[in-house]
């Protein structure tokens, strides 16, 4: 286990060297808002507007094992990102596999387990903002975006609910904060 653990923290310092090398502009963010997906499938979720803490509206009804939403996010710089997902889920975590452009981001994040934020924002703010980290780390999983278009899945991978504000591409650098995604 010590030495799986130990392959898995020269990756993300490799990964995170690399990104030093070829950052995304400090300032750039893209935001994809969970009620506007350009794709779902295995399910039919909703977008209640009467969550506490939500940006607009959210999306919700996301329970299947199976069902998937997918975000088109345009990058305008290449470069090293983090993916953050801003969610609630009342139970002990939620499971979401990550494809980007239909593939998992790396072999050992093919499924990101959330924890448990307390509740599904029903009269009190719950979300919680996370970056995809590798299991055992808290530290965002680097991921190098050239210009373009990218197709974001998330995709529940055991069943469950979990209640979705938005999908975030921000700096590697950059703390990922609801402050830095929230402006006003």
């Amino acid at each position: 286990v010590a030495n799986v653990e130990e392959s898995k923290a020269m990756l993300l310092a490799e990964l995170k060297a690399a990104a030093a090398r070829e950052p995304a502009p400090a300032d750039y963010l893209v935001v994809a808002e969970a009620e506007s997906p350009s794709a779902q499938g295995g399910g039919e979720a909703s977008f209640p507007a009467n969550k506490t803490g939500v940006r607009g509206t959210c999306l919700s009804g996301w329970n299947n094992r199976g069902h998937w939403v997918e975000y088109t996010m345009q990058v305008e710089h290449t470069g090293w990102y983090q993916i953050g997902l801003k969610y609630c889920v009342e139970g002990e975590e939620a499971s979401r596999g990550v494809l980007v452009d239909g593939k998992a981001i790396h072999p050992d994040l093919e499924v990101a387990t959330l924890p448990g934020t307390g509740g599904w924002s029903n009269g009190a703010d719950q979300w919680s903002l996370v970056p995809l980290a590798l299991p055992g780390f808290s530290d965002a999983l680097p991921v190098r975006l050239e210009k373009g278009s990218h197709v974001i899945r998330l995709v529940n991978s055991a069943g469950g609910g979990m209640n979705l504000d938005y999908v975030v591409l921000a700096p590697v650098q950059a703390r990922l904060e609801r402050s830095l995604v929230e402006k006003p």
